[in-house]
């Protein structure tokens, strides 16, 4: 995903991290980079 994240994609994890809901989430790591951290993505083959 060659973009920027929107401010609602990166608030609804914040809310969501904030709230009651994650609270089985305890001591993990939310990565919210659009997947940069798995490298480029290879060029399609025509």
């Amino acid at each position: 995903m060659p973009r920027l994240a929107d401010i609602d994609e990166i608030s609804s994890l914040v809310l969501f991290v904030a709230s009651d809901d994650a609270g089985y989430s305890t001591g993990v790591e939310f990565v919210a980079d659009g997947g940069n951290l798995l490298g480029p993505v290879p060029a399609a083959k025509s």
